[in-house]
């Protein structure tokens, strides 16, 4: 194999399926690997991962998450740890990342999720130094994507998001009106103000009825960086000027259906089931209610399969839908 080899360790570093064997010689200074062209082991071809002065302990694991597999090294008495990005997969090239440059004789390392966030950790020991150190986040990827959602309730405009990466320190929700099926970002005002960056969710009061708005998050990491992800767009119903009862969902139905309608006025309202020959099934809602927009579910798990008739009665009115239950 190679002089002075300090450190040896076998992992599958090309991706073909068998075992390869990953060396550090301290005679050279490189780290260095050994396709394994046959998979059998009879059979061996030699790559270089990088140079690595005074290389003494090599190791290799998925650094970044990203399905291949990555080289970490140590250096005595280089006095460093650091790691080589698997860039193709394959191990044809290699970026190299320093953790630390002044690692007292450094002559360990190794990798493990030491804080279970799901992502590897360096972890290496100083034997002059009577040392053994761990450190986290070694690929620093800051914050990768995000996915933001609005919808629409009686009382304003709920905004749900999803980070992917790390923990930004503040976020912030923009807004701004659509016309014409756009919206441009330059016309985006900050209607939260900055949110903690562990934040999931913030509710907009200061919305107007029958307005269509374009909704955005602006992410600031903690290095400073801002990006914004969006837009949600979502409409603001207007007010509610009739007695209104929706189709039931789903219809047909096999367990449960969902019930929505719409009161102009306060007052007392009745919301009830029928069966075809008119006989009552089940009273949904009876008593008072607020003007504005509702909705109920029917667990129709315990009726027969058939036609039913869902009747709303409120102000003086009334109004009915159909509504199949089949299994």
């Amino acid at each position: 194999m190679d002089a002075y080899a300090a450190s040896a360790y076998s992992e599958d570093l090309d991706g073909d399926g068998d075992y390869d064997i990953l060396g550090v010689t301290l005679q050279n200074g490189r780290i260095i690997w050994w396709e394994n062209t046959t998979g059998s082991g009879s059979n061996w071809s030699e790559h270089t991962v990088g140079g690595f002065p005074e290389a003494y302990s090599v190791y290799a694991e998925d650094m970044d998450n990203d399905g291949d597999i990555d080289v970490l090294g140590a250096s005595h008495p280089g006095d460093t740890i650091a790691w080589w990005e698997n860039t193709t997969g394959y191990g044809n090239n290699w970026t190299k990342y320093v953790m630390d440059s002044a690692f007292t004789d450094g002559n360990s390392v190794y990798a493990a999720d030491v804080d279970g966030d799901g992502n590897m950790d360096i972890l290496g020991a100083a034997f002059g130094a009577d040392n053994i150190t761990w450190w986290d986040d070694v690929t620093a990827s800051g914050v990768d994507s995000a996915s933001l959602s609005a919808k629409a309730t009686d009382d304003g405009v709920l905004l749900s998001w999803s980070i992917v990466g790390d923990t930004p320190a503040t976020v912030s929700v923009l807004r701004g009106l659509t016309q014409n099926g756009s919206v441009s970002q330059n016309d985006t005002v900050a209607v939260s103000g900055a949110l903690s960056g562990s934040a999931t969710s913030w509710f907009d009061v200061s919305v107007e009825a029958g307005m269509e708005y374009a909704y955005y998050l602006e992410v600031t990491e903690l290095d400073g960086t801002v990006s914004r992800f969006g837009p949600s767009e979502v409409v603001v119903p207007g007010t509610v000027s009739e007695l209104t009862l929706s189709d039931p969902y789903p219809n047909p139905a096999s367990s449960a259906l969902t019930i929505s309608y719409e009161l102009a006025t306060d007052g007392a309202i009745s919301l009830s089931v029928y069966d075809l020959s008119g006989r009552l099934v089940k009273t949904l809602v009876s008593g008072e209610q607020t003007a504005g927009r509702h909705s109920v579910s029917w667990d129709s798990s315990v009726a027969a399969t058939g036609v039913y008739l869902i009747r709303l009665e409120a102000a003086g009115e009334a109004i009915t839908k159909r509504a199949v239950i089949s299994r």
